[in-house]
């Protein structure tokens, strides 16, 4: 059954979706990235040939906050996320050119996490929507047991786990672009019907 949703109910959703991207946008996680950047290393050398790396990246705390924060536009049943997002643009009597925008942004958003990384294990190229829901779901936000064993398989493999977490990062950080994004399109259509 799809929701039908009011015009009003459609602009209260914008307007959520930009105040949860506002706490994004002014969080600790974002100002480390934008300062001194995400970044993985690895080094050895003859007198220590073991491998070492090194992950640049925010600490445990600001990283939590951040995912928490971000969990508002990914899990389907939140009002600001990009499905019920979907649904409120569908039903807005808006120019068709914003409707199309934020579809683009979507189809963006889902290519991207569709997309695979250039990781592979046990001969298997791992998705980026697969490295984002085995943080999100085993590690960050839930303790579902699928996503646990995965990490713990990856967690055996020093270079591997390196590997996929800081393509975590990068999707966060992908993520967060999408969504001011959508922040700024959303800003544009509430301005059309003088709500903010």
């Amino acid at each position: 059954m799809t929701e039908a949703l009011t015009q009003k109910e459609c602009l209260e959703r914008l307007v959520l979706f930009n105040e949860r991207a506002e706490r994004l946008m002014n969080s600790s996680y974002i100002e480390f990235v934008s300062t001194k950047g995400s970044k993985l290393s690895f080094s050895a050398s003859r007198e220590k040939p073991e491998l070492k790396m090194k992950i640049l990246q925010p600490e445990l705390e600001s990283r939590e906050s951040f995912i928490l924060n971000l969990r508002f536009f990914i899990l389907k049943e939140e009002r600001t996320s990009f499905r019920k997002l979907t649904k409120a643009y569908e039903s807005l009597n808006t120019l068709k050119i914003y409707k199309d925008r934020f579809n683009d942004i979507r189809n963006k958003l889902n290519e991207f996490l569709g997309s695979k990384t250039f990781i592979t294990h046990n001969d298997f190229n791992i998705p980026r929507r697969m490295v984002l829901n085995v943080f999100l779901y085993g590690k960050y936000a839930h303790a579902s047991e699928k996503e646990t064993s995965i990490l713990k398989m990856w967690e055996k493999n020093y270079a591997i786990y390196g590997l996929v977490e800081n393509e975590f990062n990068h999707i966060l950080i992908t993520l967060y672009d999408i969504i001011q994004h959508v922040k700024g399109l959303n800003y544009t259509v509430i301005q059309e019907y003088n709500v903010l």
